[in-house]
């Protein structure tokens, strides 16, 4: 006879009833967390791995959505074109922004 308990058979306390209704009831809890952790690692997995495609996405459509304009530069960190003086360097349009 195998060494393993099967869940069907008789519990091995004695009590009569089947294993996975008595003294199996731990085992079956154990299998149960550890698949509850799995689906919640690779659920956090897939929405990190959404959020990184997502950024990334967002990123390249607000490098592309800026049209160019002859001597001016557009400023991701105020979202409006700079001027750009005669040495190539940024001067911003209205200094209070």
């Amino acid at each position: 006879m195998a060494d393993t308990t099967s869940l069907s058979d008789p519990c091995t306390c004695g009590s009569g009833e089947k294993y996975k209704n008595c003294c199996g009831q731990e085992f079956l809890r154990d299998k149960r967390q550890k698949r509850n952790r799995m689906v919640l690692i690779l659920s956090g997995v897939a929405v990190a791995i959404g959020l990184l495609v997502y950024m990334q996405k967002d990123i390249d459509r607000a490098q592309n959505a800026a049209p160019s304009k002859v001597g001016h530069v557009w400023s991701f960190e105020h979202n409006h074109f700079h001027k750009i003086n005669e040495h190539g360097e940024e001067v911003e349009a209205d200094p209070e922004h």
